[in-house]
Formats: structure tokens, C-alpha cells, sequence
């Protein structure tokens, strides 16, 4: 499987390209028992996000573990869709975090 890129968008404005490697892909399979290619054709958000941490959890480049991870994103997106079109991915590209609001 090629390699897949996710653009990594944190609360406090951080930006980060999170590269999903084979040791990623295989925590991701491992994690959700099924495997990349299949989730792929349906990928729920928690998908994505998952990928994006362990891609970056692997690299060391993300200490937090999954959850904390979550409270800590805004925005996790293809990178390589998004630089492809030149445009801002759309739904099914895209994987944002729900707004929550305060009542």
C-alpha cells in the first residue's frame, strides 16, 4: 500500500504532516481489526484520526496517547488529495472534528 499523508491541524494553530507508515498501518489493523484498504471504503472520521496519531505516535513525534491526542485536534485532512486539487478537501476527503457547543 502507498503510503499515505495526513495534514494534521492542532487547537493552538499547529500544522503537521503525519506520514502513515507500515508500523502505523498495522497498529491501525491491530486496533480496529480490520484492515486500511477495507476501512478505506468506509472511513469513518475515528479512522482517520486514528492514522494520523499512530502516524505520528510512531515517529515519535506524538507523546500523547490516542485520546489525548483528540482533545488536542481541530482538523485532520489527506494531504496529498488536498494538495492535488490545490483546494481545501471536501467530506469525504476531510475528517473534523464535530463542533461542540456549550449550553
Amino acid at each position: 500500500m502507498a503510503r499515505v499523508k495526513l495534514k494534521v491541524t492542532y487547537s493552538d494553530g499547529r500544522v503537521v504532516e503525519s506520514i502513515v507508515s507500515p508500523k502505523a498501518e498495522v497498529d491501525f489493523e491491530r486496533h480496529f481489526g480490520t484492515s486500511v484498504i477495507k476501512a478505506g471504503r468506509d472511513m469513518h472520521q475515528q479512522y482517520y484520526y486514528y492514522l494520523a496519531w499512530a502516524g505520528l505516535h510512531h515517529a515519535g513525534r506524538e507523546a500523547a496517547d490516542f485520546d489525548t491526542f483528540l482533545g488536542q485536534i481541530d482538523e485532520v485532512v489527506d494531504a496529498e488529495a488536498q494538495e492535488e486539487s490545490g483546494e481545501e478537501p471536501g467530506p469525504t476527503k476531510a475528517a473534523r472534528r464535530p463542533e461542540t457547543s456549550s449550553s
